[in-house]
């Protein structure tokens, strides 16, 4: 292929649109993860009126990932995640698109392409839990990045509320959007020749479309009865609660230094010595708000202090904007005649390798280590019978298999006071209760004085009698144990 068509191919946005799609494809491939099955479970109760997120279910999120996976379930039933992940592949690459606009926008179409690489390469690494394309990050950088998109163009009504909407369905699917706000509101307001009249109806305009974002996607939760002091206590006052954040400050440094200087994340870093470089470029208010833009989402990814690799993904894409423009701005000092090197180079560096080789190995070798105990469960249980989660990998397991809880605590995260704990213990006494899941290897004596409980003596030597006394080991896995009653 002749240099000029090599060219044209790699600076095309929409061959790295293709090219991307299929990356995801392959990597993506795998069994059902924990969140899936829990916004599974959600969206399931949703549509068949058994239980109602923040009224029913204890769960950390903004709605919009539970009405998807609704959605998922009124088309396809339990296969409801493989339609989030598609869908979560489609948003993915749409959102790399926008960076390409955004990057054409604020400085040139080949710094737009070149930030289009990095971005969409990054986001399916590994370590930035690349894989699991259905996640709630995904679609909040979708909005983040179209409510960005809008406030760079020109500063009119229209596009000032469409701004404020985009951020609200991001805020909608995470909480961590809030942090994409200030540089909204910054951008609103960067014009020099706006007047103080202006500012503040660009402020209010943004602020109403955020309101009405945020409503539009609760409406249906409305609509079922969910009341707005539920919305926030459920979705908000959830967040300070030990189980949505890390409090010890010692294990979150640690968590931090080894996210942000042990994993691939660092391959951005010498990038950014371009930025210094080009201070000319970046000192200009549109290129320096992204600088602002980069420290804003790294605050956001320290918020709760777990370092879950997905929480990094908000802070990809101002990184991803600020080094295409920096390479490109650097690339435009020099002559460089074969000008596609660049994006084949940021497609070699950036390429998620381990990500396509661990989907190529679970493709040949994998297998689901949930199908047994979901197939156990169906096997030896009524859809009346109940289970009661006691392990981090319950979700997909009661998803999958049909079944209920007796509570609203599909996950055990949020187990963190002694009242709440001995509540959901107590549902093991239900006459309906005839599934316990623990973690692999751990005993019920060892769950009750392990890592996520810690009850008092007397409540755990009750429980262990009860548990010996009615129910028997069933079945162990690599991932769980189940325990049936007798």
């Amino acid at each position: 292929m002749k240099p000029n068509k090599i060219n044209a191919l790699v600076q095309n946005p929409l061959f790295f649109a293709g090219f991307l799609t299929i990356i995801l494809l392959i990597v993506s491939i795998g069994e059902i993860t924990v969140d899936e099955g829990m916004w599974g479970y959600i969206g399931k109760c949703f549509i068949t009126n058994t239980k109602l997120p923040f009224q029913d279910i204890t769960e950390n999120k903004t709605p919009g990932i539970y009405l998807l996976y609704a959605i998922g379930f009124l088309l396809f039933n339990f296969k409801s995640y493989l339609f989030v992940r598609m869908t979560g592949i489609v948003v993915s690459v749409f959102s790399s698109v926008m960076v390409y606009k955004i990057g054409s926008k604020i400085h040139s179409e080949k710094a737009g392409v070149l930030s289009m690489y990095v971005f969409g390469l990054a986001m399916a690494w590994r370590c930035v839990d690349g894989p699991w394309t259905g996640i709630t990050e995904n679609f909040m950088v979708l909005f983040s990045s179209l409510g960005f998109y809008f406030i760079i163009q020109q500063k009119c009504f229209k596009n000032l509320f469409l701004s404020g909407l985009m951020l609200g369905f991001a805020v909608s699917f995470k909480q961590i959007a809030i942090f994409t706000i200030p540089i909204i509101y910054l951008y609103a307001n960067m014009d020099s020749d706006l007047n103080v009249k202006k500012r503040i109806q660009g402020i209010v305009l943004v602020s109403f479309g955020i309101l009405v974002g945020i409503n539009i996607i609760n409406l249906p939760l409305y609509l079922k009865g969910v009341s707005i002091s539920e919305y926030i206590e459920g979705a908000w006052l959830i967040l300070l609660d030990s189980g949505s954040g890390n409090s010890n400050l010692g294990h979150r440094l640690s968590l931090m230094l080894e996210t942000f200087l042990n994993h691939r994340i660092v391959m951005l870093y010498p990038f950014l010595l371009l930025v210094l470089y080009r201070y000319s470029t970046f000192k200009k208010r549109m290129c320096f708000g992204l600088i602002i833009w980069v420290v804003f989402e790294f605050m956001g990814s320290n918020a709760s202090g777990y370092y879950f690799g997905h929480q990094l993904k908000p802070f990809l894409l101002p990184m991803a904007l600020m080094i295409g423009i920096a390479l490109q701005d650097t690339l435009d000092t020099i002559e460089i005649k074969k000008s596609y090197l660049m994006p084949l180079l940021l497609l070699i560096l950036f390429f998620p390798y381990y990500s396509f080789i661990v989907a190529l190995k679970w493709i040949a070798f994998g297998e689901n280590n949930y199908t047994e105990a979901i197939n156990y469960i169906k096997e030896n249980t009524s859809e009346r019978d109940l289970v009661v989660p006691l392990s981090v990998y319950s979700p997909p397991i009661v998803f999958l298999s049909g079944r209920d809880i007796p509570d609203e605590h599909i996950s055990i995260f949020h187990l963190s006071k002694d009242a709440v704990v001995l509540e959901h213990l107590n549902k093991i006494k239900s006459g309906k209760t005839k599934v316990i899941i623990t973690e692999e290897g751990e005993t019920i004596e060892d769950l009750l004085k392990g890592r996520y409980f810690n009850i008092k003596k007397e409540y755990t030597e009750r429980f262990q009698n009860y548990i010996k006394n009615n129910f028997t080991l069933e079945l162990t896995s690599n991932k769980y144990c189940i325990y049936m009653k007798k």
